[in-house]
């Protein structure tokens, strides 16, 4: 089960505070579980020297006793009553640091989800540096105020997909997104899928109406072999195989000269390739 998609290179979230990213998590939780049973968000202002502050930087993934380890999530009983979900870090110091905590009045398993949730994003920001993009596609949602859950929006939505590109816009003319992959050739896909089900998670819980369209253009599905290596052509060079969207086959040869600058294409694959 994913809980995002796309993601783009990134290991700071807004200005690096630690209220900023406890912000952008909140946002994160709202729009992936817009019926949660949070109370509130805990921001640490009474708590002891092992609580981070608001304004404090949150801290880095090097590898310094004061950097991140591993972030830790978990749920625990909430006193009289409630569960609270603990969010935070391990340092390389040996030492622990809380992000913040979460008062909720939600189930025993939704809180575990969330939970787990909360865990993987921290991991995907502290250990591989992607960001996940469905909190920026999620704000790009008009509310009739910032902490609204659901979309103001009237008009229908359509999520436009080809086999290189998204848009994301409604009937009335506003543009949510529009997105390009044409130069990653057929590795388009594997970025158009991922903002394609981000999009539908939060046109879903954000409680828009919405429609997905798989536009037919005229791209035409190319698959080119080529030498990586123009080199000596008495040779004998392994072709390798390249496969794009294109509009012709001379766009489609171009393509692939971009992804291997050096390459000789030798024709579609299943065509005679002798000299």
């Amino acid at each position: 089960m994913n809980f995002f998609n796309a993601v783009t290179k990134g290991k700071v979230v807004g200005d690096g505070t630690v209220g900023d990213l406890v912000d952008w998590l909140e946002r994160l939780i709202n729009v992936l579980f817009p019926e949660n049973g949070f109370e509130y968000w805990s921001d640490n202002r009474h708590n002891g020297a092992n609580a981070l502050k608001r304004f404090q930087m949150v801290p880095g993934n090097g590898c310094s006793d004061e950097d991140v380890h591993h972030p830790y999530c978990y749920v625990r009983q909430g006193g009289c009553e409630g569960r609270v979900i603990e969010v935070g870090f391990y340092l390389r110091g040996d030492t622990y640091k809380s992000l913040s905590w979460i008062k909720t009045f939600g189930k025993v398993e939704e809180c575990w989800l969330i939970a787990r949730v909360l865990s993987e994003v921290l991991d995907s920001i502290w250990g591989y540096e992607e960001l996940p993009e469905i909190v920026a596609m999620a704000d790009k949602m008009p509310r009739q105020q910032r902490w609204y859950r659901e979309t103001s929006l009237k008009d229908e939505v359509s999520v436009i997909v080809t086999p290189n590109s998204l848009t994301v816009k409604t009937d009335a003319g506003l543009e949510l997104d529009n997105r390009s992959w044409a130069g990653e050739g057929n590795n388009a896909k594997f970025f158009v899928e991922p903002h394609r089900k981000d999009w539908e998670t939060v046109l879903t819980n954000t409680k828009a109406k919405f429609k997905v369209v798989q536009e037919n253009t005229c791209l035409i599905y190319y698959r080119l072999l080529l030498t990586e290596f123009p080199g000596d052509q008495k040779l004998d060079q392994t072709p390798i195989l390249f496969e794009c969207w294109a509009d012709d086959r001379q766009r489609a040869d171009e393509m692939a000269i971009n992804a291997y600058p050096d390459c000789k294409v030798l024709g579609l694959e299943g065509e005679s390739h002798a000299s």
